[in-house]
């Protein structure tokens, strides 16, 4: 584990903020609802899904590919604590 990375885990919200200010993504107040519950988990659908949504609820170019640039950031749990972040899951 290299030095940022032992930052971030001992600093989260830092490491939430150097995502935000890097990516121009600041978490909604108001967020659309994501459902996730009885679709396919595979993470290109929930991907796509979350895109749709994104879309539907009027979300610019330049966030929508903020947000899956976070998402596609790491590993699937990161994808699913980033839907969770900028969607009410469901």
């Amino acid at each position: 584990m290299n030095k940022q990375q032992e930052d971030n885990k001992a600093h989260p919200s830092t490491a939430q903020s150097e995502i935000a200010l890097h990516t121009g993504l600041e978490e909604p107040k108001n967020k659309p609802l994501l459902r996730l519950i009885g679709q396919d988990g595979n993470a290109f659908a929930i991907l796509g899904k979350a895109q749709r949504v994104a879309k539907s609820e009027g979300w610019n170019k330049e966030r929508i590919e903020a947000f899956m640039t976070e998402a596609m950031s790491d590993d699937y749990d990161k994808l699913l604590q980033t839907c969770m972040k900028y969607f009410e899951v469901d």
